[in-house]
C-alpha cells in the first residue's frame, strides 16, 4: 500500500453518563439516569497526484480499471480516484431514564417490580464533498418489568412489557415471558422463554451518505427452551438450549 502523504483522519470521542437513586421507603426507590455518547469525524484528503509505484500481484491487474499490468510490472499509483475528499460527520446520542422500583418479600412469594420512561435524541450533522445535511431524531419508550419467586425461591417468573414511540417509524409494543423451575433434589434446571423486540433505523442508518430514508423498523420475535443439570457441590455444570428467532 503506497502511503498517501496529505491524508488526514480525525475521529473524537466524547462518552458521558450520570445516575441519581433516592430511597422513598425502604422498599420502594426511584432513579435518573443520564448518558451522553458524541462521534466527530473528519476526513482531508487532497489530491496528490503520483504518490509512487507498486508491482503488480497478477496478469491483468488494474487500479483504475482502464489500464492493465502483467505481473511483475511497475504500476503507477494515484491519490484519484481517492481523493480530494473534505467531509465531516458528527453525531450524538442524549438519554435520558427515569425509574421506580419496589422491593416486595413474604411467605411464599418475593419480587421485584420497575416501571420508567426513557428518551432518546439522536442527532446527525454532515458537512463536505458528500453533501451538507443537519437533521434529528427522537424515541420516547415506556416500560415495566417484574421478576417473581415462589416455591422457596425454586420458581422465577419474569415478565416485561414495553411501548416504544419513535419519531419517524411509529409505536410499537413488545413483550417478554419467561421462567425457570430449579429442582433441587434432582439438581436439575427447567427453563423457557418468549419475546418480541423492536428496532428502528438509526440516525446514521437514515441521514448518512450511504443511508436510506425509507428503511422501515425491524421487528422480531424469539422463543427458548432449555435445561440445565448440576451437581449440588458445585462440581460440573451441563445446559442444553434450542431457541427460534424470526426477524422481520
Amino acid at each position: 500500500q503506497t502511503p498517501d502523504p496529505n491524508q488526514e483522519n480525525r475521529i473524537d470521542y466524547l462518552n458521558l453518563g450520570e445516575k441519581v437513586t433516592h430511597a422513598l421507603r425502604e422498599n420502594w426507590k426511584h432513579e435518573f439516569n443520564f448518558g451522553l455518547s458524541r462521534r466527530d469525524r473528519r476526513t482531508q484528503d487532497p489530491d496528490d497526484g503520483l504518490l509512487g509505484y507498486m508491482r503488480a500481484p497478477y496478469d491483468g491487474f488494474t487500479l483504475n480499471w482502464v489500464d492493465y499490468f502483467d505481473k511483475g510490472s511497475s504500476v503507477p499509483v494515484y491519490d484519484a480516484p481517492y481523493g480530494p475528499d473534505d467531509y465531516r460527520y458528527r453525531g450524538a446520542n442524549y438519554g435520558l431514564d427515569y425509574r421506580h422500583t419496589v422491593t416486595f418479600s413474604g411467605a411464599k412469594a418475593s419480587g421485584i417490580l420497575t416501571a420508567g420512561v426513557e428518551h432518546l435524541l439522536q442527532t446527525y450533522r454532515q458537512g463536505g464533498n458528500y453533501g451538507y445535511l443537519s437533521d434529528n431524531l427522537s424515541l420516547t419508550s415506556l416500560y415495566l418489568n417484574n421478576q417473581t419467586l415462589l416455591a422457596g425461591d425454586a420458581l422465577s417468573i419474569n415478565s416485561g412489557l414495553r411501548y416504544d414511540n419513535h419519531e419517524k417509524a411509529g409505536g410499537n409494543t413488545t413483550g417478554m415471558i419467561g421462567a425457570a423451575w430449579d429442582i433441587r433434589r434432582h439438581g436439575l434446571i427447567l427453563r423457557g422463554n418468549y419475546g418480541s423486540a423492536f428496532r428502528a433505523p438509526s440516525i446514521y442508518e437514515v441521514f448518512s451518505a450511504s443511508g436510506n430514508p425509507a428503511l422501515d423498523p425491524e421487528t422480531s420475535t424469539t422463543g427458548e427452551l432449555g435445561v440445565e443439570k448440576y451437581d449440588s457441590r458445585g462440581r460440573y455444570r451441563i445446559g442444553l438450549s434450542w431457541w427460534h428467532s424470526e426477524v422481520k
